[in-house]
């Protein structure tokens, strides 16, 4: 099959339709080009070395179910009882399975526009976005093309295939959306909210899609069964056909290959350093971390994949404090900065949630300073982490900065550590040790001139 033809088969014309249809070799063609995609949806998201076996083979298997799933309904539920011969005989269920998945397998390319790498040329935020509109997109060309595929094949009307993969692919997404993504991510999301965390932007964005898509499946489920069952050929309709031995796009193939392996070797090597980073702040080696980030550029690590420590992830209370306990003043500009701007995003979990920003907003001082203490208690740092925190802001000149405009936060820190009862998010000291850091803790800030009842007049996170 001439890479042409693939091409004109992606935008649905009849002839190279037929043509992978009656192709044996689509089959394995198909494979190949999944595991091709393997490499597209993943090469700039997340290190082959982290799980190497799902990274590779993850999008066949998803692929081989959903493909599956699809010829069960479309072809086995609505297609194949028009299939009747001169003789009464529908053809048999899975005798038309292979040449289907070969037509399924071969819409990979389509899903290779999720290869864009939208995070490099545009903020996380819009990048949700884009990466949004690429699903969309990648979805409704996949329905349509499928749609068309089956209405060559089987002289079906349009609308009626339409509604045969509407229904199956509508169906999936509620099946998904409620065993996985959907109500998992809410589920994950009231988990995060009722242990104080605020969730990010962009996650608030694709729990947001998740649910508008799962709203419009479900509403799409009942009206595409009802056409689908309701609306029957005036003729007996065709069934797929026997695939025929043809010769395999050897060449073709390997150049994809070739192509993907070349674009995923540079960002292989910033998720590289980012997982890096990731396993010397797991093992607690936080001057280790601030060396290796200190060797490299911001270039250096995958646009795609937040730099730890991750801000709306609980452990940014554990992995943040000991960077700080670590920073120098010698350290790169960048590096400084990444680190106060992880400070920043760790203080929005001790603010208000949207629903009591307003409240908030107008409490007195004192109540906010209370209020902080209070979520600070809940989460954390323990005491020897805000003395880390203390020790690196007092080192370089944006904390020290950072201080003389942040009094409300360190007045309630030091409210939140008045008392020695306190949830800690993981003792790791005894609680000796703890009580020794408490009592250094409120020394500190009373020589920092942080005194109860005088936490100043600092703006709130």
């Amino acid at each position: 099959m001439q890479c042409s033809a693939g091409l004109k088969y992606l935008f649905g014309q009849r002839a190279p339709i037929l043509e992978v249809a009656m192709w044996r070799g689509a089959f394995w063609a198909g494979v190949a080009l999944v595991l091709l995609t393997g490499i597209a949806r993943n090469y700039d998201q997340t290190f082959i070395v982290e799980s190497p076996v799902l990274w590779l083979f993850g999008p066949l298997l998803f692929s081989f179910v959903s493909g599956s799933w699809l010829y069960f309904v479309v072809y086995g539920l609505f297609a194949r009882r028009e299939m009747v011969d001169a003789g009464g005989v529908r053809p048999k269920f899975w005798s038309g399975w292979r040449s289907f998945m070969g037509l399924f397998w071969l819409t990979a390319p389509i899903a290779w526009l999720y290869a864009i790498p939208v995070e490099r040329f545009t903020d996380s935020f819009a990048a949700v976005k884009l990466n949004l509109t690429l699903l969309a997109l990648v979805s409704l060309w996949r329905v349509l093309l499928m749609a068309r595929v089956m209405q060559v094949i089987t002289s079906a009307p349009l609308m009626m295939t339409m509604a045969w993969v509407l229904f199956a692919a509508a169906l999936e997404v509620c099946v998904v959306y409620v065993f996985d993504g959907g109500i998992g991510g809410i589920a994950r999301s009231i988990m995060v909210a009722m242990g104080g965390m605020r969730n990010s932007p962009e996650e608030e964005m694709l729990l947001s899609a998740m649910g508008t898509a799962f709203s419009v499946a479900l509403c799409t489920v009942p009206i595409s069964l009802i056409i689908a069952s309701g609306w029957r050929p005036r003729r007996p309709l065709g069934a797929l056909p026997q695939p025929q031995l043809g010769p395999m796009p050897w060449r073709t193939l390997a150049a994809w290959a070739a192509f993907w392996v070349a674009v995923a070797i540079v960002p292989q090597r910033e998720l590289a350093n980012t997982v890096t980073v990731e396993r010397l702040l797991a093992e607690g080696r936080g001057r280790a971390a601030l060396d290796f980030l200190a060797s490299h550029q911001p270039l250096d690590f995958a646009p795609a994949r937040m730099l730890p420590p991750r801000p709306y992830e609980r452990n940014i209370f554990l992995e943040l404090p000991p960077l700080f306990g670590a920073v120098l003043p010698s350290d790169p500009d960048w590096v400084r900065a990444h680190l106060m701007q992880r400070l920043e995003l760790m203080q929005i979990h001790y603010g208000p949630d949207e629903w009591h920003r307003l409240s908030y907003e107008a409490a007195s001082q004192e109540q906010k300073t209370q209020f902080m203490a209070d979520r600070i208690r809940w989460m954390g740092p323990e005491a020897g982490g805000f003395l880390q925190l203390l020790d690196g802001l007092e080192r370089i000149p944006e904390g020290r900065l950072w201080l003389e405009k942040n009094l409300l936060f360190l007045g309630a820190v030091r409210a939140a550590n008045m008392e020695a009862s306190r949830y800690l998010p993981r003792n790791s000291k005894t609680e000796a040790e703890q009580e020794a850091d408490r009592l250094l803790l409120l020394q500190r800030l009373d020589e920092m001139g942080v005194t109860e009842g005088k936490a100043g007049n600092g703006s709130p996170p």
